[in-house]
């Protein structure tokens, strides 16, 4: 997944994709992404089914 990238998932990251992808359950898939949202990793976009996460973009 951190090989890919956020923009290596067309439409951005979600909770199925990071569960395939992680081979984790939905309950942490559904814990984990809110939170890594929350410190600064992912911006979440959408809600509830059409929750996407994609990548911050720094402008430096």
């Amino acid at each position: 997944m951190f090989r890919e990238g956020v923009e290596g998932f067309e439409g951005g990251l979600s909770a199925k994709i990071y569960m395939t992808n992680t081979q984790i359950s939905q309950p942490n898939a559904t814990r984990d992404l809110p939170d890594l949202a929350e410190k600064g990793a992912f911006k979440k976009t959408g809600e509830l089914r059409y929750t996407r996460y994609t990548r911050y973009q720094l402008n430096i």
